[in-house]
């Protein structure tokens, strides 16, 4: 380690309680739908954010199941998918959502 440089901190999660998802003290999740090139970036910045666990999915048939499975506070869509259909996607996700 360099002089100077501030040692790393540890990485602090507080659990938040919800209603909507099957365990109220698990930790709010975004999904992240994107291509092998861009899931990288997208993972990158928002691994930044506080509190908050990145899920990630190829738009495969496992996109439905996570999303069902996690009940995602946000999902990021790539406007296209080497697997699968994004505005199906899309539809397929609103329809799964109790409004």
């Amino acid at each position: 380690m360099r002089a100077g440089r501030a040692t790393m901190a540890a990485r602090v999660y507080f659990r938040v309680r919800r209603a909507n998802v099957p365990d109220p003290f698990a930790l709010p999740s975004v999904l992240v739908v994107a291509d092998r090139e861009r899931v990288g970036e997208l993972v990158a910045a928002l691994s930044e954010l506080p509190s908050v666990e990145v899920v990630v999915s190829s738009g495969g048939d496992d996109t439905i199941e996570l999303f069902a499975a996690r009940h995602p506070a946000v999902v990021v869509v790539t406007a296209s998918l080497q697997l699968g259909d994004t505005r199906s996607l899309i539809a397929t996700l609103r329809a799964q959502v109790s409004r």
